[in-house]
């Protein structure tokens, strides 16, 4: 197989990049979303207090079972913006179920017909809660209904409100883990440990580790990208492969598929493959730092100089050293 030598600092570049999109709460980047609620009014994050939105499916058990315990836990909290999304062609029909169930919603409901603010809250399965402090930044993001989901949601409503400093946080969430600890919970615990085996240049043993998290056969979306990213960053383009190839369809977004399978395909030799998966990830995606990065390793393997430079800079303009230097 023939080797790419990338520019200097470029690889470190790469698994920096690369493992601070794969953390599951370490970016937080500021938030800014507005929008209607089916009564009209102006609903918008940050706000002048924490914000909690729910992305629902009321027709869904685990859905329905998030509405309870969101109305058992925060319905009497004044301290909070509580807001229901609810996605799909049906969003206005479910909208209305859902400010007529039992129990009812009581708080505003929008509909996202477009999938617009799923897409930008990443809420890839439903149930997904995520939780905004007052300075807009993104405080919990909780896909789907783990076992401890009430908890989760009382812990991280009270950091994200500054009633509990990081410290207390992580007590309550590993007091929890003590409880309840799905087969979800392991795998990301196992990836954790290969993407800090890998910063450090263990490959061997993040691979390893990456095995176990494989083992456990998780379908859920957001997990599986981790995992195919970080067997990406050890080398492991085979079986990162095949992990793609069980994406259920839709539940990943096209930019994500688009910039694994062409990362893959460059690891493999397959240039051209990568070239196409790759030029669609930078359409894609909103911050495409790791696909320019790639893009122009394929295009420094096919001699094109020029696009090779354009694309490094504009990975380099993508990462938050480049986003300070911006004019």
């Amino acid at each position: 197989m023939t080797r790419i030598s990338p520019p200097r600092r470029g690889l470190s570049l790469l698994l920096t990049i690369a493992c601070a999109t794969a953390a599951w709460a370490d970016s937080k980047p500021t938030e800014n979303w507005t929008a209607k609620d089916t009564a009209g009014k102006a609903v918008a994050v940050p706000a002048d207090h924490t914000s909690v939105l729910v992305f629902l499916r009321p027709d869904q058990p685990q859905s329905r079972t998030a509405i309870e315990q969101v109305n058992t836990l925060l319905k009497d909290n004044k301290d909070l913006q509580i807001i229901a999304v609810v996605s799909g062609d049906d969003a206005a029909a479910n909208a209305a179920k859902l400010a007529a169930g039992n129990p009812p919603w009581v708080w505003p409901i929008v509909t996202d017909p477009q999938y617009a603010a799923a897409g930008k809250f990443k809420a890839l399965v439903w149930p997904t809660t995520v939780i905004i402090t007052k300075s807009g930044t993104q405080a919990a993001h909780i896909a789907g209904l783990p076992a401890s989901y009430a908890g989760d949601l009382e812990a991280y409503v009270a950091f994200a409100a500054g009633k509990i400093d990081q410290s207390a946080l992580e007590k309550r969430l590993a007091g929890r883990e003590i409880v309840a600890d799905s087969a979800e919970q392991k795998a990301s615990r196992h990836v954790e440990v290969a993407l800090r085996l890998a910063e450090k240049g263990l490959k061997d043993q993040a691979r390893a580790e990456l095995t176990k998290a494989l083992s456990f056969q998780s379908t859920e979306p957001k997990l599986q990208t981790t995992l195919a990213r970080a067997l990406l960053i050890v080398g492991d383009a085979k079986s990162a492969e095949t992990l793609i190839g069980q994406f259920k369809p839709g539940a990943v977004f096209p930019a994500d598929v688009n910039l694994l399978r062409g990362w893959a395909a460059l690891q493999l030799d397959r240039w051209d493959e990568a070239l196409a998966s790759l030029t669609e990830a930078v359409k894609l995606n909103p911050q495409p730092a790791e696909a320019s990065y790639l893009l122009g390793l394929v295009y420094q393997h096919k001699g094109d100089s020029a696009k090779a430079g354009e694309s490094f800079r504009k990975a380099f303009e993508h990462t938050p050293e480049g986003r300070l230097l911006a004019p």
